[in-house]
């Protein structure tokens, strides 16, 4: 049955068969899953869900979304009485946040995974056009075929994941390019009726000549409406341009670390104006004892005696053992060797009041390090074969080379831990995981104040309270807060939401926002008043009448 057949019935209720049917001619049967078997493993979570899908499908190309969302809004029109509304994905691997847990119950899911392509790549300019099946691993292979002269950004999680789905949502990575939304433009966009618009220069032609601009100047002319679609359900963006990273003539990554934690906020303020005024460039990460120890082990439940949250004492050794501090920073240089040369030295001294242990790590130094790690661990009854593979990694985030070593930290809690790093998903290992993430200025006495409102509800519900603070822009840090539990641990999945909502509402009440949210978060955000939302919801009826995309996403 083709869609003109089915659309030319309008006197005719189309109905559920007859929706299925075509949609399986759209994607072909391997592609949609309409049985309560198939569709289980779609409606898994680091935590409970309260919606579900209850059809995913697959489509191949932009032209499949489009025939998709009309076959939808066709059955929905001659059906009064059973309506159903698109939920889409890209890569479905939002761990933490929603996993592929839709805002609405009954959802036929929609996952882009497998339209794959990349267009355009401009070996000057340094951008290129790609789809929401791209994973971060892809471009990067993609990218050093052509030579490796230009480097992406990658985040810390699975290198499968969607470069559009995080871009969408606002994520961040390691590198100068490490806020992404900040570096793309010209989306294509499918509406709820189908149809297709872009954005920016992409938008205009004249005598179908397109701007020449359109893939490095972001706002084109007019309203600059790409924000509208990140965070949001007016549209299911298709396409988009990223700008790319020079390869640096010379790369450096700087480690410091204190060892008194109450010296945080002393860190902040000494960082903050570097970062201003563009010494520090890289997304720069700072992670507190209890996140780098979960990066290297896992849980003791032995030791501990099944006590938790971690004993201070098992702590103590923990951190002897792996050579962790109270606070440990992660950043890099990109430059020429002159630039870095002046950068360190900028950087070494505005640091000194606070700390004097600070190391660069270029390419030689850890190539030293990992060819010496046993030696050194032999010596000193220090783990460097853990460390240094650790620290080899974050070193190449900061090069943008994506890496799935840190999936196994979410995994701190299970009482099995995992033999492997490759392939893990931890929706169908039931580990449990939930991030919050406020956002605040880079100011040593909000880090206080975020650090001591986390640090006391997660140990007063029994975790441990493993932070990681990013320095996002010249003025903005985030703080990541990571839930980590055990699903199988009957009661676990209840303590955990009631943790995070105590969070939520504790640093909220202090001006604490998350700067993006899980699926569970949405009922707390809700109680937040928005001057804009009457506006987005007047635009969404306006958009989307009948509600199809992703109804309730984000209190749109």
């Amino acid at each position: 049955m083709s869609y003109n057949n089915l659309q030319s019935k309008n006197s005719r209720r189309v109905t559920m068969n007859n929706l299925i049917s075509l949609l399986t001619t759209i994607v072909g049967t391997d592609y949609i899953f309409t049985s309560s078997e198939q569709v289980a493993e779609y409606n898994l979570g680091t935590f409970p869900h309260k919606n579900k899908n209850k059809i995913v499908i697959k489509p191949a190309s932009t032209e499949q979304v489009q025939q998709i969302v009309k076959a939808i809004n066709q059955y929905n029109l001659s059906n009064d009485d059973s309506k159903f509304s698109i939920s889409t994905v890209s890569s479905g691997k939002n761990w933490g946040y929603s996993a592929q847990e839709p805002s609405f119950d009954n959802a036929i899911l929609m996952k882009l995974s497998r339209i794959k392509q990349l267009d355009d790549y401009d070996h000057k300019q340094g951008t290129i056009t790609l789809t929401p099946g791209i994973t971060q691993q892809e471009l990067y292979d993609y990218l050093q075929e052509q030579g490796g002269k230009f480097w992406m950004d990658a985040t810390g999680s699975s290198p499968e994941c969607s470069i559009i789905g995080n871009t969408m949502e606002r994520g961040f990575g390691h590198t100068e390019y490490g806020d992404h939304f900040n570096n793309v433009c010209s989306f294509e966009v499918i509406l709820a009726d189908g149809s297709i618009i872009n954005t920016g220069f992409k938008q205009f032609s004249k005598n179908g000549v397109v701007p020449v601009a359109a893939d490095c100047y972001k706002w084109g002319i007019g309203p600059y409406v790409d924000g509208l679609f990140s965070q949001s359900n007016f549209g299911i963006v298709t396409k988009m341009t990223l700008w790319l990273m020079p390869k640096p003539e010379h790369f450096e990554a700087f480690f410091i670390s204190i060892k008194d934690e109450d010296k945080i906020a002393d860190l902040i303020d000494a960082l903050q104006p570097l970062k201003l005024n563009g010494i520090i460039k890289s997304s720069a990460h700072i992670g507190n004892d209890h996140k780098a120890i979960q990066a290297l082990s896992f849980y003791p439940w032995k030791k501990a005696k099944n006590q938790t949250p971690l004993p201070e004492s098992i702590k103590n050794t923990l951190k002897k053992k792996f050579m962790v501090n109270a606070w440990s920073v992660s950043g890099a240089f990109y430059g020429t060797k002159a630039e870095v040369k002046v950068w360190k030295k900028i950087l070494k001294q505005a640091i000194k009041p606070v700390t004097t242990d600070i190391k660069f790590i270029d390419q030689s130094t850890l190539n030293l390090a990992m060819k010496f790690k046993g030696i050194l661990s032999l010596f000193t009854g220090i783990d460097f074969n853990t460390n240094i593979p650790l620290l080899e990694k974050v070193f190449r985030l900061k090069q943008g080379i994506p890496t799935n070593y840190f999936i196994p930290s979410t995994y701190w809690r299970k009482k099995t831990p995992p033999n492997t790093i490759d392939g893990l998903d931890p929706t169908q290992d039931n580990v449990g995981l939930l991030w919050l993430a406020p956002i605040a200025p880079i100011d040593g006495q909000h880090v206080k104040t975020m650090v001591k409102i986390i640090n006391a509800i997660q140990i007063k519900y029994g975790y441990e309270p493993g932070l990681s603070i990013t320095l996002l822009t010249e003025r903005t840090l985030d703080c990541v807060v990571s839930l980590v539990y055990d699903r199988d641990i009957e009661g676990e999945d209840v303590k955990a939401l009631a943790c995070h909502d105590e969070m939520f509402e504790e640093l909220t009440n202090e001006g604490y926002f998350p700067y993006r949210l899980s699926s569970h978060a949405h009922e707390a955000f809700s109680e937040i008043e928005s001057s804009l939302s009457p506006v987005l919801r007047s635009l969404k009826q306006q958009l989307d009448p009948e509600n199809l995309l992703s109804p309730k996403k984000y209190n749109i």
